[in-house]
């Protein structure tokens, strides 16, 4: 299924991915990416875990025409579908013999990082289906201690978010706004929104 979530970029004949070369990254202002709310996300992926990150190994596609990224982690707790301990998800970009492609908006997932992820199968420029963040920095929530509790907070904070004409919605604000929510009211969120969906 394709995603309504994709990059877009406001001036230009493409509409996913920039390949730079030896430049730096465009500025956020340069892309903007179709609001997602939180039952957006839930519906639209098969899975959805927290996730540690261990190691990203980034290489060429079988017929070499673009780079992609292989993130190993580890799931700690699994929302929505079903998913193994150890995890391969695949992201668009990466570093491999001196070439570098970056994708703007992107979902970045460092080691030694733990995650809220929404992922499901989509094929990748030159793959067949993998597991990835369709949603690109809206589909991973960084997990951070902050006040004496974990909290989740959308990599999509900050970026310029377009709302989404099919909902009717004005709102732009990614879920829990740009100070986040505490991991225990999205793992909430997300299990009501679950419930509900296999209710319908």
């Amino acid at each position: 299924m394709k995603s309504k979530y994709l990059l877009y970029r406001s001036s230009g004949v493409f509409t996913l991915a920039w390949l730079l070369v030896g430049i730096p990254a465009a500025p956020a202002g340069a892309m903007t990416l179709i609001r997602a709310g939180l039952e957006d996300l839930v519906t639209a992926n098969s899975t959805i875990v927290v996730a540690q990150v261990h190691s990203a190994t980034s290489y060429w596609n079988a017929d070499a025409s673009f780079l992609l990224t292989d993130v190993s982690l580890t799931t700690t707790q699994v929302l929505k579908g079903s998913a193994e301990r150890e995890l391969t998800v695949t992201l668009m970009g990466g570093t491999a013999g001196g070439t570098t492609t970056i994708i703007p908006g992107a979902a970045v997932l460092q080691p030694d990082r733990s995650y809220v992820l929404f992922l499901r199968n989509e094929p990748l420029p030159g793959t067949d289906p993998v597991l990835t963040v369709a949603e690109h920095c809206q589909g991973a929530f960084d997990i951070e201690e902050r006040d004496g509790g974990a909290w989740a907070l959308s990599q999509a904070a900050g970026e310029a978010l377009l709302p989404d004409e099919d909902d009717g919605g004005s709102s732009t604000d990614v879920p829990g706004g740009a100070l986040g929510l505490s991991l225990e009211e999205l793992e909430r969120s997300i299990s009501a929104l679950v419930e509900q969906g296999e209710d319908k």
